[in-house]
């Protein structure tokens, strides 16, 4: 088929796929009134009109926001064999915990602190 033969009949389909995505028919409706193949309709519009990369396979920009500020220290739990649960962050001086720990566990044996 010559070049030009091939870009008037390309043209042509360009211009049908133009009117079919204004007719908001049917494909087999749009090709039936036109007068279509509506296998030639799908050749032509696999051949025109690429099909777009899929969301699933773009490639997305992401930005990873900390649940908290990068500043903050590190929450950490504490289960003494008495049952109970401490809850503290990690910028506590071990010293302190160290206190907290041994008055409860005082407390737990009925001992004041």
């Amino acid at each position: 088929m010559h070049s030009s033969k091939r870009s008037s009949r390309a043209e042509f389909w360009q211009q049908v796929l133009q009117q079919f995505a204004e007719s908001k028919l049917s494909v087999a409706e749009f090709c039936s009134q036109k007068g279509l193949s509506v296998q030639s309709f799908y050749q032509w519009k696999r051949k025109l009109l690429p099909v777009k990369s899929s969301s699933l396979n773009a490639v997305v920009p992401v930005h990873i926001i900390p649940s908290s500020p990068a500043s903050s220290p590190l929450s950490i739990q504490i289960m003494t064999p008495s049952g109970f649960t401490i809850r503290v962050d990690s910028s506590m001086p071990s010293s302190q915990l160290t206190q907290l720990v041994a008055a409860i566990e005082a407390a737990s044996r009925g001992e004041s602190c």
